[in-house]
């Protein structure tokens, strides 16, 4: 029996200095803030529309997030399970239901741009 609505692996990387070299300058880096699951639902995919990047593309997802999940996305990146990849990039400040639809109350538009 499938499960409705199918979801996949999440990993959420917030922002995180990284270790520092030996001249004592940190590295920006990626930490793990979440891991689970969650829905997602294809947005727009579309060409990048810049005479340099003639073979570019975009990918727009809306994640749905579960109730569980209390971090905030400002910022962060989202690494998906297959066959979805990463990592998105999350647009602007998502911001829960107020009521969670059905065990997810947190939608946010995640991108990707690759070439």
């Amino acid at each position: 029996m499938s499960r409705w609505p199918p979801a996949v692996s999440a990993t959420v990387l917030s922002p995180a200095d990284g270790a520092a070299d030996p001249f004592g300058h940190t590295a920006d880096g990626w930490a793990e803030v979440w891991h689970g699951e969650v829905v997602p639902a294809p947005a727009t995919g579309a060409d990048v529309e810049a005479s340099n990047r003639p073979d570019g593309t975009r990918a727009d997802l809306t994640l749905h997030f579960p109730e569980c999940c209390d971090v905030a996305l400002r910022g962060c990146r989202v690494m998906l399970g297959a066959p979805y990849g990463g990592p998105y990039e999350v647009i602007g400040n998502p911001m829960p239901y107020g009521k969670p639809l059905v065990g997810y109350r947190m939608p946010a538009d995640v991108r990707m741009v690759e070439g």
